[in-house]
């Protein structure tokens, strides 16, 4: 009784640390997705101003 009492709790715990874990892993994720987002805008906007500064000097 008492081992399947510490498998029990040992499996909640492993639980409760893979969810902890997958609920970092996701923030991690929406960071990374937000700070690739800003670069890709800000590769956007340095095209367009180049391409302005083409039409510019033509």
């Amino acid at each position: 009784m008492q081992n399947d009492l510490q498998i029990t709790f040992n499996y909640q715990q492993v639980s409760q640390q893979l969810s902890l874990r997958i609920a970092q892993l996701e923030v991690e994720k929406a960071e990374q997705s937000a700070i690739a987002a800003a670069w890709q805008q800000k590769a956007q906007d340095l095209h367009q101003e180049l391409e302005a500064k083409k039409d510019q000097a033509e």
